[in-house]
C-alpha cells in the first residue's frame, strides 16, 4: 500500500486545468441554520473560522447546483477536500473532486430524502457478513443488531468519522479510488469489524452500540492491515455472487426498493452454476488455457455438497461432489451434526450446497443444513441458484460429464417434457414441415462464417444478464452453432432437421426449448428484439433444405 499524494489523489477525481469557475451563492436555503450547525461542529479542532464558513457556503452551494436537500454525512465528505486548499489546491478544484467522489461512490444517497440506497447497502452487508464472519453475523442477528445501527455513519460519511487523521483518510480514499468496486466499502467495513472482533466479543450486547461508536483507525498500520484484509474478503468472494449483488444497483432510486425486497429473501449468498461447474471439475476439463497457474479464471477452493434424495443422486452427479448420506437426510440429529466431518475444511474452503430446485420439502433441507453449517461457525458457505437442474443444463451446454448419468430416469432429463402448463407448443408440423432426415453433426465450424453470420446473443437462464453472457446462436443453412463468443469457438452443433418441435414459455416468448432427435432438449433465451428473427431464419432454412 503506498502512501497518498496530493496531486495522486486530485489527479484521480478531476482534471487539474478546468477552468475557474464561480462559488458564490447566496445562504437561504430552508434548513440553512442546519447547515451552519454541521460546519461549525465538521473537524472543529482542525478548521480554521474563515474555512468553516467556506464549508457551508460550499454545502449550500452543492445541495442548489445539484437539487438536493442537505444532509449530515455531506459535511464529513467536503471537509476533508476543503482542507486540499492548503495545498495550493484551487478551491473550484477541492469541490469538483468532492462532488465526482460522491457521484462515483454514492451517488444518489443524497438525492433521496429516505436514505433508500442505505436500506440495500444494508442488507447487501449482512449477506457478505454472514459469508465472511458468520460468528458475527449470528451474535447480531440473535441480539437484533441491525446494520443501520453500526454502519450508518460508516457508509454516509465514507468512512471519515472512523478515519480522523486526514493523512490515513486520504490513502483510504485513494486506495478505494483505485479499486473501482463499489462493494469495497462494504468489505473494508467487515474487514474493520474482523480487525476489532475481540474486543466486539468481549463486550456485553447492550454495550455494543458504543463499541461500534469507538471503533476507529488511528495508525498507518492499523489501515494497512484492515486494507490488507479487505482484499482477502474480496478476493474470496465467488465471482458470481459479487457479479449478483453488483446487478442489484441500489443507486437506481426508481428500482432501489423492489431490489431491496428481492434480495431480502436470500438466506445466504447465491452463487451460479457457472461457478460451481468451473470450480469443482479438474482445470483442463473446464478451461483451453494451456498454463493452470497462470489462468485468469478466479479459482476458490470448492466443496459442493449434493442434497437431492438418493434416489436422484444414483441417476447422475458431478465430479468431486459430496453426496450428502440418506441418514443425514432422515434425522434431524445427523444434520444437524453433519458439518463436523469437514472441520479440516474450515476457513479455507468455500462450501455450496446444491438440491435439485424442485421440491420444497429438499428445499427446506438445504436451508436447514446451511443452518447447521452456520451454527457450527463456518465460513464460506453458499447456496447454487437453480439447483441440480440449472447445473445439469449448464454442464450438458458444454459437454462436461454427468457420472453415472441415467437420461431415461434423470428428472432434470425429464422436467422439460411437461411443459403445458409453463409453455405453449409451436410444433414443427405447423411452424415448418417435420423432416426426419438425421446428419452427422459437423464438429468444425470456419472462422470465416463468424464474418458473416449473425451472433444471435443468448443465455441459458434467467437469472443471467444477457448482455454479460459469453455464449450466442449462428444459424447456418443446415445448423445451429452454439458459440463461446469470448474464445471464438464452437461449444455445440445442431442439424436443424433433426428439430421435432419448438416450445416458448407464455410470460416470456424469448425463452425458447429446442428438441431434437436422440440429443436432450436445450433451452436458450435470446434477446426479445431478435427472436422472431431467429426464428424466421432456422424457418427458413428447414424450408430451403426439405425443398
Amino acid at each position: 500500500m503506498e502512501k497518498y499524494s496530493i496531486r495522486s489523489l486530485v489527479g484521480r477525481l478531476c482534471e487539474p486545468e478546468i477552468p475557474e469557475f464561480p462559488l458564490e451563492t447566496e445562504l437561504n436555503l430552508p434548513n440553512q441554520r442546519v447547515i451552519n450547525l454541521d460546519a461549525l461542529r465538521t473537524r472543529s479542532d482542525l478548521l480554521k473560522p474563515n474555512e468553516k464558513n467556506i464549508l457551508e457556503k460550499l454545502l449550500t452551494y452543492y445541495c442548489k447546483t445539484e437539487k438536493v436537500t442537505y444532509k449530515q454525512g455531506m459535511n464529513e465528505i467536503l471537509a476533508p477536500f476543503l482542507l486540499l486548499n492548503r495545498h495550493n489546491v484551487p478551491l473550484h478544484i477541492c469541490y469538483t473532486c468532492f462532488k465526482n467522489f460522491v457521484a462515483k461512490f454514492i451517488p444518489t444517497l443524497f438525492v433521496d430524502d429516505a436514505f433508500k440506497p442505505l436500506s440495500g447497502l444494508y442488507v447487501i452487508t449482512k449477506l457478505i457478513l454472514k459469508y465472511h464472519l458468520p460468528d458475527l453475523s449470528t451474535c447480531f442477528s440473535n441480539n437484533e443488531i441491525t446494520p443501520d445501527i453500526y454502519m450508518t455513519t460508516w457508509y454516509v460519511t465514507m468512512f471519515s468519522s472512523k478515519i480522523k487523521e486526514l493523512g490515513l483518510l486520504y490513502i483510504f480514499w485513494q486506495y478505494l479510488i483505485d479499486t473501482n468496486d463499489n462493494l469495497f466499502i462494504i468489505y473494508f467495513g467487515i474487514a474493520l469489524f474482523e480487525f476489532f472482533k475481540q474486543e466486539i466479543q468481549n463486550q456485553e450486547v447492550m454495550s455494543l452500540p458504543n463499541v461500534f461508536k469507538k471503533i476507529c483507525i488511528v495508525d498507518y498500520d492499523t489501515l494497512q492491515i484492515v486494507l490488507q484484509n479487505s482484499e482477502r474478503i474480496k478476493a474470496n468472494m465467488p465471482f458470481t455472487a459479487d457479479m449478483i449483488l453488483k446487478k442489484y444497483n441500489m443507486f437506481c432510486l426508481e428500482n432501489t426498493e423492489s431490489f431491496v425486497k428481492l434480495l431480502e429473501k436470500f438466506m445466504c449468498l447465491l452463487i451460479l452454476p457457472r461457478e460451481i461447474i468451473i470450480q469443482t471439475y479438474p482445470h483442463d476439463a473446464v478451461c483451453k488455457c494451456l498454463d493452470p497457474r497462470n489462468c485468469k479464471t478466479k479459482r476458490l477452493k470448492y466443496l459442493l455438497i449434493d442434497c437431492r434424495p438418493t434416489k436422484e443422486q444414483k441417476n447422475g452427479y458431478f465430479i468431486n461432489s459430496q453426496l450428502l448420506s440418506k441418514a443425514a437426510q432422515k434425522y434431524p440429529n445427523k444434520l444437524l451434526n453433519y458439518p463436523k466431518s469437514f472441520i479440516s475444511l474450515k476457513k479455507n474452503t468455500h462450501i455450496a450446497l446444491m438440491g435439485s430446485e424442485e421440491n420444497k420439502d429438499e428445499e427446506n433441507l438445504v436451508q436447514k443444513l446451511f443452518d447447521s453449517f452456520i451454527q457450527h461457525e463456518f465460513p464460506y458457505v453458499s447456496i447454487v441458484f437453480g439447483g441440480y437442474k440449472s447445473c445439469h443444463e449448464f454442464a450438458l451446454l458444454h459437454n462436461f460429464e454427468i457420472l453415472s448419468h441415467k437420461i431415461k430416469r434423470c428428472l432434470a432429463c425429464n422436467s422439460c417434457d411437461d411443459s403445458e402448463n409453463k409453455a405453449k407448443e409451436l410444433t414443427l408440423d405447423s411452424f415448418f414441415r417435420i423432416g426426419s432426415t438425421q446428419k452427422t453433426l459437423t464438429p468444425v465450424i470456419k472462422d470465416s462464417l463468424i464474418k458473416t453470420e449473425k451472433i444471435y446473443k443468448c443465455k441459458i437462464n434467467e437469472s443471467q444478464d444477457i448482455e454479460e453472457s459469453d455464449i450466442g446462436l449462428i444459424v447456418t443453412l443446415k445448423q445451429i452453432y452454439l458459440w463461446d463468443i469470448r474464445r471464438n469457438e464452437v461449444i455445440e452443433v445442431f442439424d436443424i432437421d433433426q428439430l421435432t418441435k419448438i416450445t416458448s414459455n407464455k410470460t416470456c416468448s424469448e425463452n425458447l426449448y429446442f428438441s431434437f432427435i436422440k440429443i436432450p432438449k436445450r433451452s436458450f433465451i435470446l434477446r426479445p428484439e431478435e427472436c422472431k428473427e431467429f426464428l424466421f431464419k432456422v424457418r427458413t432454412n428447414f424450408q430451403a433444405m426439405r425443398n
